[in-house]
């Protein structure tokens, strides 16, 4: 009995650094370090330095059976899945993993691979890593073909990473084994439906990449340099280039100094539409306007032969006027609308963008042929206005004055040579205002700051 008691028992503690010390604050770090006073769940560098750790752990799992203790781990992971702790979930499924590694891949023991990838893929798409999801999804397949849930997952992960093809291929696999799956049939259709809109919008880049190729060379064959590169937005305005005719036309915005005022000309395409009505007034006055598009101007869509209107046609339509048949051709964009003195309608004109082969004279003609509201001594009459240009080239800058308004857009972009951008500027003064002409002529960077401070442009 002597004996047992004097048993040397010192190599229980090694590896343990025990801190036996007067000191308060060491003694506590060590008992926050012990397993009996752990105020949370070890993590597994912890585990990994505390050796006291690893020999609880070993009493949990039996190592010495990989199969077995792949199966403990893999009910850890499930217990942390179902507690929504996806990342302590994704450390025991793959444990899991590492353990099936020494076991003989028999057909059960494939079988149960499938399951622990699939779980952690699971895990993965609930953490948001859609690629990391889809890799252990293919993975479970690897081992098992026919896994109904990995096939799932796969096609989900393939849906929402837009890899439509695969999601239905995967999809065809899923309805072998499940021929009644609702969820697969559905996101089947919906990958249907994704990649055809995607290629639809794969056919219009394309064409809108040709467009703009070929708005590029028709702007070099001129000898106009254009400062700036194309934009990359959608919705910026750039010039266009009809195929027919060869003829470009531009965005342009007129400038009015006198009173800090601009208009904008936009391009745009040629849509057809059934009919333009009004349906309603709007709170400045203006009439409200619908349009019923019918063709989208690529050939999708309805599509029947156009009444094209000439450059400058306006046309008056409201609830009394007969449409014409079979259809009005008209710009997505129009230039303005307003009451009519007869009735109650809306007024639009009709004509493409700003066309080089049109003159600055006629663009001014249709946008003040009615007054503007901020004219109010009307000043800007059109027998009465100069326009001017930004020399690009010049230091300091400065402005230079078309000396005939009548010339068309394409002679006067030849006299610039140079513009600041797709989107062409143009200032506008009344030749009668004298003063008004000079301060502008010499005060011009005092001028475009002003007008920068109101509509953010220039």
């Amino acid at each position: 009995m002597a004996e047992e008691e004097n048993e040397d028992v010192s190599h229980l503690n090694e590896g343990v650094d025990l801190k036996y010390s007067e000191n308060v604050e060491d003694l506590l770090g060590y008992l926050k370090s012990h397993p009996m006073f752990l105020d949370h769940a070890p993590t597994v560098e912890e585990i990994d330095k505390n050796p006291l750790l690893q020999g609880i752990q070993a009493l949990k799992y039996n190592e010495s059976n990989p199969l077995e203790y792949s199966e403990e781990l893999k009910q850890e992971g499930n217990e942390f899945f179902k507690k929504k702790q996806y990342k302590k979930a994704i450390v025991s499924y793959s444990e899991s993993i590492k353990q099936m590694d020494s076991v003989e891949r028999t057909k059960s023991a494939k079988d149960f691979l499938a399951v622990l990838y699939t779980n952690r893929a699971a895990s993965q798409y609930y953490l948001g890593n859609r690629r990391s999801a889809m890799i252990d999804a293919t993975w479970a397949l690897k081992a098992n073909p026919d896994h109904f849930k990995a096939l799932q997952r796969l096609c989900i992960c393939f849906l929402e990473l837009d890899y439509f093809e695969d999601c239905i291929k995967t999809c065809d696999v899923a309805l072998t084994i499940a021929p009644d799956e609702s969820k697969i049939k559905s996101m089947k259709e919906d990958a249907n439906r994704k990649l055809k809109l995607k290629k639809r919008n794969e056919r219009k880049e394309q064409l809108q990449i040709q467009k703009r190729k070929a708005v590029l060379e028709a702007i070099a064959s001129r000898g106009l340099k254009v400062k700036v590169k194309w934009p990359d937005e959608s919705f910026a305005p750039v010039p266009t280039l009809d195929a027919a005719s060869k003829v470009l036309s531009w965005p342009v915005t007129f400038f009015y100094p006198q009173f800090i005022e601009c208009d904008f000309v936009e391009s745009f395409e040629l849509v057809h539409v059934r009919a333009v009505k009004p349906v309603g007034v709007s709170r400045r006055g203006q009439t409200r306007v619908r349009r019923d598009v019918d063709c989208d101007g690529e050939g999708h869509g309805r599509h029947e032969e156009p009444l094209p209107l000439d450059f400058g046609s306006s046309v008056c339509i409201c609830s009394n006027t007969t449409v014409p048949e079979p259809f009005y051709m008209i710009p997505k964009r129009i230039l303005k609308a307003s009451r009519d003195a007869s009735c109650i309608c809306a007024r639009f004109y009709f004509f493409l963008l700003f066309s080089e082969t049109c003159t600055l004279f006629d663009q001014l003609s249709l946008i003040f042929e009615t007054p503007p509201v901020w004219d109010l001594n009307n000043s800007h009459l059109i027998k009465d206005l100069i326009v001017y240009y930004e020399d690009v080239q010049s230091s300091p800058r400065k402005p230079v004055l078309i000396k005939n308004p009548k010339v068309t857009l394409k002679h006067v972009l030849k006299q610039q040579e140079v513009v600041d951008d797709y989107q062409l500027s143009y200032f506008v003064l009344p030749k009668t205002n004298s003063k008004l002409i000079e301060n502008f002529e010499a005060f011009f960077p005092k001028f475009k700051s002003k007008f920068r401070e109101k509509f953010h442009s220039l």
